[in-house]
């Protein structure tokens, strides 16, 4: 049952127990991933890590984040006000394991060498296990599109495999994954009352806008056809507009593309660029400081507010991201600032 106070306690309380800049630090500082995992303990990570079998490795501790990140979002679908919204953002989880299998797929890699970078715990969680499972036991990729036609992923899945088959892009299968979720939790935020969704919507626009502009700008690296970008697009667009989308569209590089981009906030992000790889990377990383500032900002002036729930959500899934990237850096050897350089700090 939705109750706005007793969710935005819940949002707070769980955002003390969220990770300090000098924990962070702290963490950074192991010299090996046996030293992680144990200073992990000590953190609201510990159940999650304790169930990892040795030899620990960065992608298992990743798959533990994410688990602690599952639970916290599916506890606060039960209790959000605005729920079916919450829950819209919930099938990111459900979507990065499809994205996994289908590129999987399209490499011809094994059942085996799949479920390494899969934890079926989100899928657990809403019943969605079993079809999950049939995907990623199919035979192909195309068994595994067949399957998936049966999922509220089928319009966009059906789509890029289509587009997969005639560029041979198999990372187009990320953006049409993201486009049916984005476009979900579009449809819900229409549906929140105006107040609520004036507020939420602080945080979903950088979501859409962040979308629209790097799926184009992929696309574009990836040689997609112009006509098939701009079916990517979703709707309403917010601080960068669709006529402005579309002249991007039409452009014939990305450098020429970013040139339209006329929003300062944004353009701010790719101030010195070298190449279009790198274009795209400062993007992606401008978005999700961003991103960062706009989810902690309901905590610093909202007392209580559904915006908070989101936030939590949005400032949890950068921290499993920042420990990821530590589990990486640590395994890898990497000294301690540049794995800091790597980690979204404000």
């Amino acid at each position: 049952m939705s109750d706005l106070t007793y969710s935005v306690v819940k949002a707070y309380a769980k955002k003390g127990s969220l990770l300090s800049r000098p924990e962070l630090e702290n963490l950074a500082e192991s010299k090996n991933l046996d030293e992680l995992v144990n200073r992990l303990r000590a953190t609201s990570y510990n159940e999650e890590v304790g169930k990892i079998e040795q030899p620990y490795s960065p992608i298992n501790l990743e798959l533990a984040f994410r688990e602690n990140l599952a639970k916290i979002h599916y506890t606060l679908i039960k209790i959000a006000p605005n729920s079916q919204l919450i829950r819209s953002y919930y099938l990111q989880y459900i979507g990065t394991n499809l994205k996994t299998i289908l590129k999987g797929k399209a490499l011809d890699k094994s059942y085996d060498e799949l479920i390494k970078n899969i934890n079926l715990f989100p899928e657990q969680l809403i019943g969605r296990r079993d079809i999950v499972i049939k995907a990623l036991s199919s035979n192909n990729l195309d068994e595994a599109v067949n399957i998936l036609l049966e999922s509220e992923f089928k319009d966009e899945i059906e789509k890029a495999y289509k587009t997969y088959q005639n560029k041979n892009e198999f990372q187009i299968f990320d953006i049409y994954i993201d486009k049916a979720i984005f476009q979900g939790i579009i449809n819900q935020l229409l549906k929140v009352n105006n107040n609520d969704r004036q507020k939420i919507s602080e945080i979903v626009s950088t979501d859409i806008d962040s979308y629209n502009l790097l799926a184009i700008l992929r696309s574009k690296l990836w040689n997609i056809d112009k006509s098939i970008i701009k079916e990517l697009l979703i709707y309403p667009t917010f601080k960068i507009s669709s006529n402005i989308l579309k002249k991007i569209i039409q452009t014939d590089s990305i450098t020429d593309a970013i040139q339209y981009l006329n929003v300062a906030e944004y353009k701010n992000f790719i101030q010195t660029t070298n190449s279009d790889e790198e274009i795209i990377s400062k993007l992606e990383r401008g978005f999700k400081i961003l991103t960062y500032k706009k989810s902690k900002k309901p905590f610093l002036w909202n007392a209580f507010d559904s915006t908070q729930i989101l936030g939590l959500i949005k400032l949890k899934e950068i921290e499993c991201e920042n420990l990821s990237s530590i589990a990486f850096g640590v395994k890898a050897g990497m000294e301690f600032q540049n794995i800091i350089k790597k980690l979204t700090l404000i």
